[in-house]
């Protein structure tokens, strides 16, 4: 099996709008690592 390797993205601003619903669509692929930065997270 080959392997495959992720790739990491960082999300500033990811607590709502744009940013949250670009870091869900990130990690729903499964090809990112996501780290999201956000004020809270609920």
């Amino acid at each position: 099996m080959a392997q495959q390797s992720k790739s990491t993205v960082v999300i500033t601003g990811a607590s709502s709008g744009v940013g949250l619903y670009a870091a869900k669509a990130l990690a729903l692929s499964g090809k990112w690592h996501v780290v999201m930065a956000c004020r809270n997270f609920l």
